[in-house]
């Protein structure tokens, strides 16, 4: 499962026996919200290497993405890029990087909504923005990224794609597909 694989469990359920079973939702919230953002065969640059960062790379990795992991601590990063399969590059090196997708599965823009997790001039060596970050709705990332004419892909997707498969997970039934849509909707406003 994408828990075993992960190492992390977000959403837990027990059947009639007494038994646990425990499920990552971070991961198909990701995939799903990835899924338009056709980047089997190309290029992603992943900045993080914590819980959502594991979650956020599988998924990328699933699609076909070709993988580079970057993270302030080394370490991090090259340890994630071995679980993954992935590369790993040093945090200076991002300056020169381009790909088809940059993510932003830090917290960098949500705690303090000014801040941003790179440069604005490095943007756009990229065709996508993906940010992790849910609130705000539109990260100071996003915002940059739009006004140069990027595709973005908002924290606030992958949530909502998160939390229909919890509801999945809890009912055995799809979250209603109109209910998903008036939620997006209302994170566009």
């Amino acid at each position: 499962s994408s828990a075993e694989r992960i190492g992390a469990v977000n959403t837990i359920v027990q059947n009639e026996n007494g038994i646990l079973k425990g499920y990552n939702t971070d991961f198909y919230g990701a995939k799903k919200a990835l899924e338009k953002a056709e980047i089997k065969g190309k290029r992603v640059l992943m900045l993080g290497a914590g819980g959502v960062a594991k979650a956020v790379g599988l998924a990328v990795k699933e699609l076909g993405g070709i993988l580079t992991i970057v993270n302030r601590t080394y370490d991090r990063a090259k340890n994630l890029s071995n679980m993954l399969n992935a590369s790993v590059i040093s945090w200076e090196q991002v300056k020169n990087s381009s790909a088809h997708l940059l993510i932003n599965a830090t917290s960098v823009g949500m705690k303090n909504s000014d801040a941003m997790i790179v440069k604005d001039e490095i943007i756009k060596n990229f065709d996508i923005v993906m940010d992790v970050v849910i609130y705000p709705a539109e990260t100071k990332l996003l915002k940059i990224a739009k006004e140069i004419g990027k595709e973005v892909i908002p924290g606030t997707l992958m949530c909502v794609y998160q939390a229909a498969e919890q509801f999945k997970i809890y009912t055995g039934f799809d979250a209603p597909e109109k209910v998903i849509k008036s939620t997006l909707r209302a994170f566009d406003k």
